[in-house]
């Protein structure tokens, strides 16, 4: 890795619209379609995402980030925020 010059302000998207991508109101599960779970647990600030996928429109349905903590703390972590 080499690291880049952090300009504070700078959005890592720059076409983000918080009125386009971001929704009004919290998104609900949909039993009907496949839960994607995505989890980088490399480092000591694990985090997952999670959402659904409806044609080409992806639902983020959540997230968890913590910090400094082991994957044997974080694993429980996970299991609770997706039931």
């Amino acid at each position: 890795n080499k690291l880049g010059t952090m300009v504070s302000g700078k959005p890592v998207w720059p076409n983000f619209e918080k009125a386009k991508h971001v929704a009004a109101a919290d998104l609900a599960f949909d039993p009907g379609l496949t839960l994607h779970v995505g989890i980088d647990s490399t480092g000591r600030n694990p985090a997952m995402v999670c959402g659904q996928c409806r044609g080409n429109i992806w639902n983020i349905l959540g997230e968890l980030v913590a910090r400094d903590v082991p994957t044997e703390t974080f694993a429980p972590m996970v299991r609770r925020r997706l039931r």
